[in-house]
This record gives structure tokens, C-alpha cells and sequence, in this order.
């Protein structure tokens, strides 16, 4: 019976060892900026998050509030995962890459006014 116990608990520290990844953290850059590339519908490219020059993509760019969508960029401080992969991001304009490193946002916040 003692054995089946400790068999149980190597099994349930072995699951949260593995759910445990480093990789996941929730990363905080107060120095973000948004760019909206406009609709996919008439050919834009959606959000894109610029931090130190490289730009991401939110597989989750729905949850920006639609007054984001404006022709300028926008200094925004994010939380966000790190998914350490690409995701397509359906772009035919030019000057935005068809592939972007992949965030999901947690939670954004603007350091500026929308006028």
C-alpha cells in the first residue's frame, strides 16, 4: 500500500514538474508600441506589437478595444506570454513580415491620450 502512495505521488510531482515551464512567463514592457495595419478585410494586417524593434503579433488581438484602431501608433505598457513560435500573420502589405513572433496579451494599458 506504501508503495502505491509514493508511485501516486512521483506521478503528481511529475505532472506539475512538466505544467511547470519557464517559458511561460508573463513578461511586463512598459515601452510597447501598437500598431494598427488596419482591417483584414480590406487588406490590413490587424495589430502588431513593436518592442525594441521586433515586432509581434497577438494570437489574441481581439481582446484590444476597437478605439485602438487608429492611424497612428501608440505607446501602450503589456503584459504578455512569450509563445516562442511564429504565427502567420495574413499580411500583404509590404512592409510587415508574413510571419511574426507570437505573444499572447494579458493585459494593456496606453501612456498617452487617443485624440
Amino acid at each position: 500500500m506504501k508503495l502505491k502512495i509514493i508511485l501516486y505521488l512521483f506521478v503528481i510531482l511529475g505532472i506539475f514538474t512538466i505544467s511547470c515551464d519557464e517559458k511561460n512567463e508573463v513578461v511586463f514592457e512598459p515601452t510597447a508600441t501598437l500598431i494598427w495595419t488596419g482591417d483584414y478585410d480590406i487588406d490590413g494586417c490587424g495589430f502588431f506589437i513593436e518592442i525594441d524593434s521586433v515586432l509581434y503579433k497577438p494570437e489574441n488581438e481581439g481582446i484590444i478595444p476597437p478605439a485602438f484602431k487608429i492611424e497612428r501608433n501608440l505607446s501602450v505598457t503589456i503584459q504578455y506570454i512569450d509563445l516562442f513560435y511564429e504565427i502567420e500573420t495574413d499580411c500583404t502589405l509590404e512592409t510587415y513580415p508574413p510571419k511574426a513572433n507570437a505573444i499572447k496579451l494579458t493585459s494593456m494599458d496606453l501612456n498617452e491620450e487617443l485624440n
